[in-house]
C-alpha cells in the first residue's frame, strides 16, 4: 500500500513539473481549475498603415488546450513577408473559444470563434515551417469587431494585408484522415491528369468516372467532396484574400500543400471530362478560376463584373459583399467606396450604386437587382432590393426627344431626397448588388442601328446556352443560371427591357421608337397580367400599325421558346425554365389553342408540373399568329398531359 500511495505521489508531482514546462510554452492547459483573466482591451491605432499582428508562441498542444500570445502593433511595410494571413470561415457566430493575450506581466482573454480557434491551432503546427517568429494575422483577433471605426480603418488595408502575407493558410476544418485521404486524391488525380492531359477524353459511363474521379464511396471522394462543397468556395472575403495571397496554402499534418494546385487539377478535370464531379456548382467554379487566375490580382476586373461573378456568395454583414471586392476591383482606390462600418447598410448601397451609375454602369446596376416578386425563390438571407415605381414621376426618368438620347443607361440620382431612379424604377434601397438578377423594363430609351449593347449579346449567348446539347457541363450551368432559375417571368422581362434583341438564328436589327416601346410593354404586361389571375377576363385590342410591331417581336420570343425546347436534355436544377416537349409542332397544339370566339385557352399541363410556366408563356406568344383581334385570353384549371 505503501508503494502505490508513493507511486501516487511521484505521479502527481510529475504532473505538477509538466504543468508547469506547459505553461512556460505558448499553450497552457484549460480543463484544470485557473483563475478568470479579465477581457482584453484594444488600444485604438492612431497612425495611418499600421496593422496589429498576434505573436503565436512555439508549438502546438492538444486539443483541449489554450493558445496564447502576444498583440503587437506594427507598420505594415514594415513586416512584409513576415506573418501569416489566416483566410477561414467565421461558422457560428457564438464566440465560445478564449485566447491568452500577454501584456507585460499581466493576462487577458479574447474571445473568437470556434473555426479561428481550430485554424489557430493547425498554424501553431506548421510554424517553425513558415517563419520563426510566428505572427499571424486574423480578423477575429486583430480587428477590433466591437469597434466600427477600428473595423473601417483596419478593413481599409486589407488588400495589403494580404498581399504582403508571406503565406495566406486556408482553414478546411477536416479531421487529420480525411485530410490524409486529401492528400492521396491530389496525388492520384494528378497522375491521372498527367495521363489525360494530351489526348481527347471521351466518357465511356460509370468506370470511367469511377477511375478518374475516384471511387464514390471511397474515404478520398468523400474528402473531396467536402472540400469542394465547403462554405469557403461561398464567403465574399475569401475571394479577396485567395486572390492577392502570394502562396495560397493549407495544411495537412506538419506539411503545408498548395491550394492553388488543388483548383487547377479540379478545373483540368473538368475541361476534359465534360461536367466534372457534381459537388462543382457553377459559383464554386467560377471562384475555381478566380483564384487559380493570378492575372486577376494585375488586371482587377471592374468593380460591376464583380459584383455579377460574386452574386451567390454568403455573408453576416451585408456591407462586405461591396468591401470585399475593393481589394481585386480596378475602382477600389476611389475614396467614394472606402469602407465605412459607421454608414447603415441601405446608406452604402446607394453610395455604390451613385458611384456605378456616374461612371456608366447604371444599366448594368440594374441588372444586379432584382424584384420582390421573386424574393421568394431566394435564400432567406438576401433581403428584398428593388421597389418598383408605376408613377408618372417615376417614369419620366429623361425628358429628351429620341434624337438627343444616349444609348447609354437612363438614371437620376435625387441627391436632394436620397432617392435613386433607375431605368423607370424608384429605387429606396440598392440591392446586395450581386446577390441574384433581375431585370427591370427600359423606359424610352433609343437604340440606333447596328448599337451592340454588351449585356444584351451577353443574354442572347445565355439563351443559346440553354439550347446547347451541353447543357449539364457546370461551366456552361454557370452561364445561364440566373435565366434557368427566374424562369418564364425572366424571359417576359428580357422582352420588356431590350430596345433590341439579337438572337443568332434571326436577322433581325430593329428600331423603335418611344411609342411603339410604349404599345409592346403594355401589351406584354396584360398577357402576364391575364396569365396570372386565372379568373380574370381581360381584351386587347390593337391598331394594325401596332400589330404589325407587336407580330414581329413576338415571332423572335416564339422562336427563341420553341428553340430552346427542342433539347430533350434538362437542367439538373429544380427551378428549370423550360421543359422537355417531344416536339414543337406537338407542344403547340397540346399546350394552347385558339377556340371559335377567339378565345386563346392557356391549360397548366400536370404531368410536368413545375415546367408549366413555361408553357403558358409559350401558349401567349402564340397568341400573335392567330391575327385575330382584339382576343381575349381565358384560364382552364382542367389539368391535361404531354404523353
Amino acid at each position: 500500500m505503501k508503494r502505490f500511495l508513493q507511486k501516487r505521489n511521484d505521479r502527481r508531482v510529475n504532473d505538477q513539473l509538466q504543468a508547469q514546462n506547459d505553461l512556460a510554452d505558448c499553450i497552457i492547459e484549460t480543463n484544470g481549475l485557473s483563475q478568470p483573466r479579465p477581457e482584453y482591451s484594444y488600444k485604438p491605432i492612431k497612425e495611418d498603415g499600421y496593422i496589429r499582428l498576434f505573436l503565436l508562441r512555439k508549438e502546438h498542444g492538444a486539443v483541449d488546450r489554450q493558445v496564447r500570445g502576444q498583440l503587437v502593433v506594427k507598420p505594415l511595410k514594415a513586416v512584409e513577408d513576415d506573418y501569416v494571413a489566416i483566410s477561414y470561415v467565421w461558422g457560428k457566430e457564438v464566440l465560445s473559444k478564449k485566447i491568452v493575450i500577454e501584456q507585460d506581466d499581466d493576462e487577458f482573454e479574447i474571445m473568437i470563434t470556434e473555426n479561428l480557434y481550430a485554424a489557430l491551432t493547425e498554424v501553431a503546427v506548421v510554424g517553425k515551417k513558415i517563419r520563426k517568429n510566428m505572427f499571424v494575422w486574423a480578423d477575429g483577433i486583430c480587428i477590433n469587431q466591437k469597434d466600427k471605426h477600428d473595423k473601417t480603418q483596419q478593413v481599409s488595408l486589407m488588400k495589403h494585408i494580404y498581399s504582403s502575407a508571406h503565406a495566406v493558410l486556408m482553414h478546411f476544418g477536416l479531421s487529420r484522415d480525411e485530410l490524409d485521404a486529401v492528400a492521396k486524391a491530389t496525388t492520384h488525380l494528378e497522375r491521372e491528369l498527367v495521363k489525360h492531359r494530351f489526348k481527347e477524353w471521351v466518357f465511356r459511363g460509370p468506370v470511367d468516372v469511377k477511375h478518374f474521379f475516384l471511387s464514390p464511396g471511397s474515404l478520398e471522394r468523400r474528402a473531396m467532396e467536402k472540400v469542394w462543397e465547403h462554405a469557403w468556395w461561398r464567403r465574399c472575403w475569401t475571394l479577396e484574400e485567395a486572390v492577392l495571397a502570394k502562396n495560397l496554402t493549407f495544411t495537412i499534418g506538419r506539411d503545408l500543400h498548395n491550394l492553388r494546385d488543388l483548383t487547377r487539377q479540379t478545373l483540368e478535370i473538368v475541361r476534359i471530362h465534360a461536367g466534372g464531379p457534381k459537388e462543382l456548382t457553377p459559383s464554386t467554379l467560377k471562384r475555381l478560376a478566380y483564384v487559380c487566375d493570378e492575372s486577376v490580382k494585375n488586371e482587377q476586373p471592374s468593380l460591376i463584373q464583380l459584383m455579377w461573378d460574386t452574386r451567390y456568395v454568403e455573408v453576416y454583414d451585408e456591407r462586405d459583399l461591396l468591401f470585399s471586392l475593393l481589394g481585386i476591383a480596378k475602382e477600389g482606390n476611389s475614396a467614394e467606396l472606402a469602407p465605412n462600418y459607421k454608414e447603415s447598410l441601405d446608406k452604402t448601397r446607394l453610395r455604390f450604386a451613385k458611384f456605378l451609375i456616374r461612371n456608366g454602369d447604371g444599366r448594368d446596376l440594374l441588372h444586379l437587382c432584382f424584384d420582390k416578386d421573386e424574393a421568394g425563390r431566394l435564400p432567406s438571407w438576401i433581403p428584398q432590393k428593388l421597389e418598383s415605381c408605376h408613377s408618372e414621376e417615376g417614369m419620366r426618368v429623361q425628358d429628351l426627344p429620341p434624337a438627343k438620347r444616349r444609348s447609354s443607361s437612363v438614371h437620376i440620382v435625387d441627391d436632394a431626397r436620397n432617392i435613386l431612379w433607375v431605368e423607370g424604377f424608384r429605387v429606396g434601397v440598392i440591392a446586395d448588388l450581386g446577390q441574384q438578377t433581375e431585370v427591370g423594363r427600359t423606359r424610352g430609351v433609343h437604340v440606333g442601328r447596328g448599337t451592340k449593347l454588351r449585356k444584351i449579346e451577353a443574354w442572347a449567348r445565355d439563351l443559346q446556352t440553354l439550347a446547347s446539347p451541353m447543357r449539364g457541363h457546370p461551366f456552361l450551368e454557370s452561364q445561364c443560371s440566373c435565366h434557368r432559375s427566374l424562369g418564364d417571368a425572366h424571359l417576359l422581362r428580357i422582352l420588356l427591357t431590350q430596345d433590341k434583341l439579337f438572337w443568332p438564328e434571326s436577322k433581325m436589327d430593329w428600331v423603335y421608337n418611344d411609342n411603339e416601346l410604349e404599345d409592346f410593354h403594355k401589351f406584354l404586361l396584360w398577357c402576364w397580367e391575364a396569365l396570372e389571375k386565372p379568373d380574370a377576363s381581360v381584351s386587347y385590342s390593337a391598331t394594325k400599325k401596332q400589330m404589325a410591331l407587336l407580330s414581329r417581336r413576338v415571332e423572335a420570343f416564339y422562336g427563341l421558346a420553341m428553340t430552346c425546347c427542342r433539347s430533350k436534355r434538362l437542367c439538373r436544377t429544380e427551378n428549370n425554365m423550360l421543359g422537355l416537349v417531344d416536339s414543337t409542332a406537338r407542344a403547340r397544339d397540346i399546350l394552347f389553342s385558339l377556340d371559335r370566339r377567339n378565345v386563346l385557352v392557356l391549360r397548366p399541363v400536370g404531368s410536368v408540373g413545375k415546367y408549366d410556366e413555361c408553357y403558358r408563356i409559350i401558349g401567349a406568344a402564340t397568341l400573335y399568329h392567330s391575327k385575330c383581334w382584339p382576343l381575349k385570353i381565358k384560364k382552364e384549371m382542367e389539368p391535361i398531359y404531354v404523353v
